[in-house]
């Protein structure tokens, strides 16, 4: 089994969980005042909470809830390599440019083979995107039957983005090391449509792949176990 002592708790399962608690917490005693104050007009306000409730827990906390699922179920594939892997998840680099100062991965895998980290995607659907375009369209089939679409953003321009990051911050601390990324499909309900030949290995659950292409990967300046123990330091230090 790999080395997951790094891993920590999914933050997403976290933030929705937290979400939903202010609402009810902020939200429940200015129903309440207004209730009182307007007494004829309590169920219009009641009403209102429960649409910005139902709201959040639906739009905002279930999408957490399912990406908190979809790096779960990667996690536990991951895990499945050898204990010369160090499994490492929610690293969060500095970068300035970015408008939150910082770029979240999901996961990095090192071992002795190289450093590769991994979007996880858990998008349900047939997805259908090629290399060049901003946004991917997803075709999905709503409770009552009808086709609808929705967008994310291009997975491979974010992993991509996400090695330069991590390529500088590796540099800045004197680590001299190449790093290679996939995209991997958690949902076993998304079928992925690609034009064109991806630059960035792309995998889908139902398919399989992941680990076998970890286990087979050939980094153009692997990592030495010294400098493994080194960056795995490094990056840990993150989140202190």
């Amino acid at each position: 089994m790999a080395n997951t002592q790094h891993i920590r708790a999914n933050r997403l399962t976290k933030e929705a969980n937290q979400l939903i608690k202010r609402v009810l917490i902020f939200g429940t005693p200015v129903v309440a005042v207004l209730c009182i104050l307007f007494p004829a007009a309590w169920w219009f306000f009641l009403l209102v909470f429960l649409i910005v409730f139902l709201n959040v827990f639906q739009n905002v906390g279930m999408i957490k809830r399912a990406g908190a699922k979809g790096e779960d179920s990667t996690l536990n594939v991951l895990a499945t390599l050898p204990n010369s892997y160090v499994i490492l998840n929610q690293i969060e680099l500095p970068n300035p440019e970015d408008k939150k100062k910082f770029t979240e991965i999901d996961f990095i895998v090192i071992g002795p083979n190289g450093i590769i980290i991994i979007e996880v995607k858990n998008n349900k659907g047939r997805i259908v995107g090629s290399e060049e375009e901003r946004q991917w369209t997803i075709y999905k089939i709503g409770r009552g039957g009808s086709p609808y679409t929705s967008t994310m953003r291009n997975p491979i321009k974010q992993i991509k983005r996400q090695i330069w990051v991590l390529s500088k911050f590796l540099k800045e601390q004197g680590h001299e090391v190449w790093i290679d990324g996939v995209v991997y499909f958690s949902n076993p309900d998304s079928d992925v449509e690609f034009s064109g030949t991806p630059s960035v290995p792309i995998f889908i659950v139902n398919h399989g792949g992941l680990t076998n292409y970890i286990l087979s990967h050939r980094s153009r300046h692997p990592v030495k176990n010294l400098d493994m123990d080194k960056v795995v330091h490094t990056l840990i230090s993150l989140r202190k």
